[in-house]
């Protein structure tokens, strides 16, 4: 559950659920993460730290024209963000009953790099673009009805809002904002909701 949560927390560490980390915590308080990585997972590695430049390289280039566009408010730089990452992203299909066969639509590189995703790729996509700009944004893991289901909540103005950028994604033009910045749907379910204080982590 811990190497869960650090991942949904840390969208840049998407890759962690490969390794068998070394957790420690305080009182039931997740103080450190170590990952070791051994020959074995050293070419997986090798590979997500090449996708990881191309996310990074991503993300930077939005939040540079985010900055362009010189929002005042938080809820204007949310807004840019949401709606620059389903703009450039498709459903896939395939990968929402297949993670193994189709991976990266299950991370922020599909989302961000290849514009192909599921909603556990549009989730920490769009978490990892709202911490780079300094808007608190977190992933939440739970189910659509009878659906496993992924969908996040943003803090603007103080309180934290719902916001399911998949399914404003797949809804028609008139519906575009109907899952946007609003209460929890009836039909939502929470399963895990993770944040994370003061987490240290370290490779090896």
């Amino acid at each position: 559950v811990a190497t869960r949560a650090f991942y949904l927390d840390n969208p840049m560490m998407y890759w962690a659920e490969k390794f068998d980390p070394e957790i420690v915590s305080v009182s039931g308080v997740v103080q450190s993460v170590k990952f070791t990585l051994t020959s074995e997972y050293y070419n997986d590695y090798a590979l997500e730290n090449t996708k990881m430049s191309k996310i990074t390289n991503k993300a930077n280039s939005i939040i540079s024209a985010m900055n362009r566009e010189r929002f005042t408010t938080d809820l204007d730089k949310f807004t840019y963000l949401h709606d620059t990452l389903m703009n450039n992203t498709t459903y896939d299909t395939p990968a929402a009953t297949d993670k193994n066969n189709y991976p990266n639509s299950h991370d922020p590189y599909g989302a961000l790099v290849l514009g192909k995703s599921v909603c556990e790729g549009n989730t920490l996509a769009l978490s990892l673009l709202c911490h780079k700009a300094n808007i608190p944004c977190i992933t939440v893991m739970g189910r659509k009805g009878s659906v496993a289901h992924a969908w996040n909540y943003v803090k603007l103005n103080g309180k934290w809002t719902f916001v399911d950028p998949t399914n404003s994604n797949t809804a028609s033009s008139k519906y575009k904002y109907r899952y946007f910045l609003r209460q929890i749907p009836s039909s939502y379910a929470e399963v895990q909701v993770f944040r994370f204080q003061q987490l240290k982590t370290h490779i090896s």
